[in-house]
This record gives structure tokens, C-alpha cells and sequence, in this order.
């Protein structure tokens, strides 16, 4: 992703990947960018929003105890000003 002049460092998953992976895909960043957004992507590759780490851990922390549900939409923020999916490149 080109920002400003330069290339962000965001990690992408799509939309279907299990939260429990993506967490050991978290722990395993750079400590600069270990509670950094996770831009969540459709199949084809469209923006859909981002996931925030705290919501994430609880996601998993919820699964952990027994609850087996698709991660909750209030999890996937969409950025401001965002009203449709954005293809990435």
C-alpha cells in the first residue's frame, strides 16, 4: 500500500482467516508494530476495514472459553469516511 510517498507496513488478512491464527501471526511482529490495525480484505482482494488488536484478543479469549462464533462485526472497523470496499492493490 502506497501512503504518503511511502509503503505502509500493514498486515492483510482476508476476511475468513480464523482469529486464533491471525493472533499467532500477531505475536509474531516487529514489537513497533505488534498492536497495530489488521486491514481485513474480501476474496477479491477489497478493502472491507480493520481489526484492532484488543478487539481481536477478545475474540480469542471468547473462543477460549468455549464460544464458537464468527468474529463479531463489531471487531471490523471500517475507516472514516469509507462507504464502500475499496480495492487493494
Amino acid at each position: 500500500d502506497a501512503v504518503a510517498g511511502g509503503y505502509s507496513t500493514t498486515m492483510r488478512v482476508n476476511v475468513e482467516t480464523d482469529p486464533v491464527e491471525l493472533a499467532h501471526r500477531i505475536a509474531t511482529r516487529h514489537a513497533s508494530h505488534w498492536s497495530d490495525p489488521v486491514t481485513v480484505t474480501d476474496a477479491a482482494g477489497r478493502y472491507l476495514g480493520v481489526v484492532r488488536v484488543p478487539a481481536l484478543l477478545a475474540e480469542v479469549a471468547r473462543r477460549a472459553t468455549g464460544a464458537d462464533a464468527p468474529l463479531p462485526t463489531k471487531a471490523l472497523e471500517a475507516e472514516p469516511g469509507r462507504t464502500t470496499p475499496t480495492p487493494l492493490p
